[in-house]
């Protein structure tokens, strides 16, 4: 590893978590902002909260993401125009969240909010792509004007499916975490260095936003990530210093928010409605009325957006015309599939196996009744075995020193560390983010000792066999196993290591499979932890304190 390469390095961990470290800090302190102001968000028929709740979390989000930007990187003309851009819609959604403003004075400061990222060096979308096979279709003089109104587009399309708990904050963080790995293999260090600080801004705020929720983003949120999805994909469609990418890709990424606002509001002029009346035909709504509960539909998003923007990746270097009959067709088959199952009165629920069979005569009980009790000293013995390794490995290689930094502050800042039941999922994902992080620190230490890979398979096997009966001993135990919406993103992400950044960060054959199996180890140990571990994120401090300690051992020990 070389030094340049631990320079680069550094400097994308510096920016995340820069900008998770002031997330965590503005979000709280605008929630008692909100409060301040009055800007309450209290439910009504077409909401699905019962209390009213704070809607100035957006705020933190645009904070912690500009003060990052300020801080880390240098001012340039994509750059200025960003924050400049930034500055009036997060101003414009500020005074809507506080004084509700009319719909058309909405529009012209996201209108504004437009031309001034064009106007100061954010470029423009130079055309439309090949789309049909039958040459580049320009857009000449009219580009600006037709830049605008996507950007307008993008910004209306986020506000918009702000309906759920985590929705627009986990659709972005989604977004970002493809659009990510398009800048960096079109080498768009300034593109990538603004998604990175985003991706930290919005972790700091899902915190508090998964279901159930502590505040929302409000429009200050929702159109600020919308003007920085659509400001990063202009210029990703530019290709200023970079090679250019098609038009239609990020299309596909941002494909389900922007689809489903064509969707919603050609259905409500189709019926003669107000297009911006707000109302429950929303793809996230439909979801729930099908029998999902807040967090499945949400989930159930989720995973229809990582489809997406797996498809993006996997067509980057298709034809354009055939990655538009890619969007098209998987609309079709979206939509449809959603109306035939709302006229056939579909219980989702029961299709997708979320509501699975009870267990009351389970042949496993009876061993639950007499090994339930060992439960919490088996994760002990556990933990402690996985983690033990650790001190014959030190001191490692400064690039594993590094790795296990991160690591430490990824888990002192995002785990509930005065967090109860509720938090338990957000524990959970975070549990399986550091024994990824730990195992692949193994796998990938060049002085791994030949009989730390039998250790490890026998641990997960262990891990693996003790799961077994409790699986199979309740029905709790069953639905312990369907992630949450916050936990899904980091498991997902987690997976997108070995299966998508190795391969575009080519690393050798050797080191990818090592990630795959330091994935998969990491499996049957979470399944372990959630099954055994107690349900209060407080009460499991011991484990996220066992896990930073042997992290901060491995960081130290490297620098000595």
């Amino acid at each position: 590893m070389t030094v340049n390469t631990l320079f680069d390095v550094s400097y994308f961990f510096l920016v995340f978590f820069v900008s998770l470290s002031l997330s965590m800090i503005l979000v709280p302190l605008s929630r008692q902002l909100a409060f301040a102001l009055g800007a309450v968000d209290r439910p009504d028929a077409r909401k699905v909260h019962s209390l009213p709740l704070p809607r100035l979390g957006g705020v933190g989000i645009a904070g912690a993401l500009l003060f990052a930007l300020l801080l880390c990187v240098k001012l340039t003309p994509l750059v200025t125009a960003f924050l400049l851009g930034g500055v009036v819609v997060i101003l414009t959604g500020l005074l809507d969240d506080v004084y509700s403003l009319p719909p058309k004075v909405k529009f012209v400061g996201q209108i504004v909010s437009a031309l001034v990222f064009i106007y100061f060096g954010g470029g423009v979308l130079p055309g439309l792509g090949d789309l049909f096979g039958q040459g580049v279709i320009g857009l000449g003089p009219f580009a600006a004007v037709f830049t605008v109104f996507a950007m307008v587009g993008v910004m209306n399309a986020l506000n918009l499916s702000d309906g759920l708990d985590g929705l627009a904050g986990g659709m972005s963080a989604i977004c970002f975490v493809y659009l990510g790995v398009i800048a960096y293999t079109h080498q768009a260090w300034f593109v990538l260095v603004i998604i990175l600080a985003a991706f930290g801004a919005i972790l700091g705020f899902l915190r508090h936003n998964t279901h159930p929720a502590k505040l929302f983003m409000g429009d200050t949120g929702s159109l600020f990530l919308g003007y920085t999805l659509a400001a990063l994909t202009v210029a990703l469609v530019q290709g200023e210093g970079f090679p250019a990418i098609a038009p239609i890709v990020p299309v596909l990424v941002l494909s389900l928010p922007v689809s489903d606002t064509l969707w919603v509001m050609g259905r409500r002029l189709w019926q003669r409605e107000n297009p911006f009346r707000p109302d429950k035909t929303h793809s996230h709504h439909r979801l729930i009325a099908l029998g999902l509960h807040h967090g499945e539909a949400v989930s159930i998003v989720y995973g229809l957006m990582f489809l997406w923007g797996g498809l993006a990746l996997l067509c980057l270097h298709f034809p354009e015309w055939q990655l538009l009959l890619i969007y098209l067709g998987g609309n079709v088959f979206l939509y449809g599939g959603l109306g035939w199952c709302e006229r056939k009165r579909v219980n989702l629920r029961r299709v997708l196996l979320l509501k699975v069979m009870g267990t009351k005569r389970s042949p496993w009980r009876r061993f639950m009744r007499t090994t339930g009790k060992y439960n919490r000293v088996i994760l002990r013995v556990v933990a402690m075995l996985f983690l033990v390794p650790v001190i014959p490995l030190c001191p490692p290689p400064r690039i594993i020193g590094y790795f296990s930094l991160a690591a430490l502050l990824f888990v002192v800042l995002l785990y509930p560390w005065r967090g109860g039941r509720r938090e338990m999922p957000m524990a959970h994902g975070l549990f399986f983010v550091a024994t990824f992080f730990m195992t692949s620190l193994y796998w990938l230490h060049p002085q791994r000792p030949s009989w730390l890979t039998l250790y490890l398979v026998v641990l997960g096997v262990v891990a693996f066999l003790w799961s077994v009966p409790v699986l199979f001993s309740a029905q709790r135990h069953k639905r312990l196993l369907l992630p949450t919406s916050f936990e899904l993103i980091l498991i997902v992400v987690v997976w997108f290591v070995p299966l998508v950044l190795a391969p575009t960060l080519e690393l050798s054959a050797a080191k990818q499979l090592s990630l795959v199996w330091a994935c998969l180890q990491a499996v049957p140990i979470l399944i372990l932890f959630k099954f055994t571990a107690r349900r209060h994120a407080r009460r499991n401090r011991w484990l996220a304190l066992s896990y930073s300690a042997a992290f901060l051992v491995l960081g130290v020990s490297s620098f000595l």
